[in-house]
């Protein structure tokens, strides 16, 4: 991999436009930023509490192909509210996910931060500034994490 490592990688906000079938995420390497588009079929079906649960899902794993383009040390997920499971499963979706490119590229990705509410905060994340709840683990559920730091 060639050039330095970038400091922080941040998921600034996604949002659906279910009268075009689409669901913008974008997200930020120290002022470069980047933007997914998912296109799918319009209509109400975008308004249901799965399709907002799954356009959280997409826009959380998505930043993974952005987020190697210079690999910082820390990623910041703004106001998204994640759970301990969510956290850990993002964690290990980049650790794993990336093994062999970090592996190739003699990269130890071990020490991967998470943070929530960087210094400078991003814009709500969701479409009406909520949050949907968490999907039910297997045997239980897990409680609300809040932002670290604030």
């Amino acid at each position: 991999m060639s050039g330095p490592r970038r400091s922080v990688f941040r998921y600034r906000e996604y949002a659906v436009d279910a009268e075009r079938g689409v669901l913008t995420c974008r997200y930020e390497l120290d002022g470069r930023e980047f933007t997914e588009r998912v296109t799918l079929l319009p209509g109400e079906q975008w308004h249901t509490e799965q399709a907002r649960a799954a356009a959280r899902l997409v826009f959380l794993l998505s930043g993974v192909s952005y987020y190697k383009t210079a690999v910082p040390p820390v990623i910041d997920v703004g106001t998204t509210v994640l759970t301990q499971g969510e956290e850990a499963f993002l964690r290990e979706f980049y650790l794993q996910g990336l093994a062999e490119f970090a592996y190739r590229n003699n990269l130890d990705l071990t020490q991967l931060q998470f943070r929530h509410g960087g210094d400078d905060p991003p814009q709500a994340l969701s479409p009406g500034g909520t949050t949907p709840p968490d999907p039910p683990a297997p045997g239980g559920t897990h409680p609300p994490r809040p932002p670290l730091g604030g």
